[in-house]
């Protein structure tokens, strides 16, 4: 397999996660296959032949396993780009855990984004944060905050308080269960 510019690739283990779970449990192609373009969301492109394979395999004869996956890959003359038997075995045996689907989903679909957006920089998930607000129900008066909502900051949860002024979003972000009002 050629060397690759690794600068673009985010948590390259996902996406052999990803494949790995839809060579082994090929029913949930359908699911990742709506929710993921592999020219977009497959950074290397010896997985998205592996997965291209696998989904070949599965449409044709209804099941895949590692020796039709790997006649396939002959067949469609990429089995040297995706680093012969011994690399795919390597990738066999070491499956996705199923469970994890969404989440291998999500992520890859964070980091389509982000590679657009800020390149080279890694989007983080578990030491980074996200917050979600609604207009306030129950808004009353100006000093009340204009938007509520939650938000987890390294794994932390918060209620979020926001206000709008001028174009900008002011919050406040308050550790654990919301105050009330």
């Amino acid at each position: 397999m050629p060397q690759q510019d690794l600068s673009l690739h985010y948590a390259i283990e996902i996406e052999a996660a990803l494949v790995t779970l839809c060579w082994h449990h090929p029913e949930v192609l359908p699911k990742v296959l709506q929710n993921l373009n592999p020219l977009v969301h497959i950074s290397q492109p010896h997985l998205r032949h592996l997965l291209e394979a696998i989904n070949r395999s599965y449409s044709e004869l209804g099941a895949t396993d590692r020796a039709t996956t790997i006649d396939c890959l002959t067949d469609l003359g990429l089995l040297a780009e995706c680093g012969e038997a011994l690399t795919l075995d390597e990738l066999y045996k070491n499956p996705g855990c199923s469970s994890l689907l969404d989440y291998y989903i999500e992520r890859l679909q964070e980091f389509a984004v982000h590679r657009n957006i800020l390149p080279g920089v890694f989007p983080s998930r578990f030491s980074g944060g996200f917050l979600t607000l609604s207009a306030n129900p129950i808004k009353r008066k100006p000093t009340d905050p204009d938007l509520v909502g939650t938000a987890s900051v390294a794994g932390k949860p918060y209620t979020v308080r926001g206000w709008s002024d001028s174009g900008n979003l002011n919050c406040r972000l308050y550790p654990g269960t919301a105050p009330n009002g």
